[in-house]
This record gives C-alpha cells, sequence and structure tokens, in this order.
C-alpha cells in the first residue's frame, strides 16, 4: 500500500536512486509503525484509565502495522 506509484516497481536507471527511493520507504513504513505504537500505547492507557483491563499478554499479539487509517496520498 505504501508503494503505489508507478505499480509498485523501482524504475530508476542508478542504483543510487534505487536506494533513496527505498530507503524513502522504509522511512515512511516506519514513520507509520511508530505512529501507531505511540496511538496503541494512549490507546490502552485511556482503556486502563477507564477501568477496562487490558492484559499485557494480549497486547503481545496486537502489532503496529496497519495502515487503512493513514491517507498515503
Amino acid at each position: 500500500a505504501v508503494f503505489f506509484h508507478r505499480q509498485g516497481e523501482i524504475r530508476d536507471r542508478t542504483f543510487e536512486n534505487q536506494s533513496f527511493r527505498a530507503s524513502g520507504l522504509s522511512l515512511i513504513t516506519a514513520a507509520i509503525v511508530h505512529w501507531n505504537t505511540v496511538y496503541l500505547n494512549q490507546a490502552v492507557q485511556h482503556l486502563r484509565a477507564q477501568g477496562t483491563a487490558v492484559p499485557d499478554d494480549l497486547l503481545a499479539h496486537v502489532a503496529p502495522l496497519g495502515w487503512e487509517h493513514i491517507a498515503l496520498t
């Protein structure tokens, strides 16, 4: 989903430009994961502050890799 431009293909001719594009995609992916991690933490803290039990062993199965809530354009 992050790589939608040019049908998901890196078409840069030089290795240096290909590396720049791949690094940019990695940076965007890392930013999404970071945002989701921060937001999930805030959501869990909010639930716990309201008295809702959120077991730590359940959180081990939650991954911050979703992107449906982020506008990529």
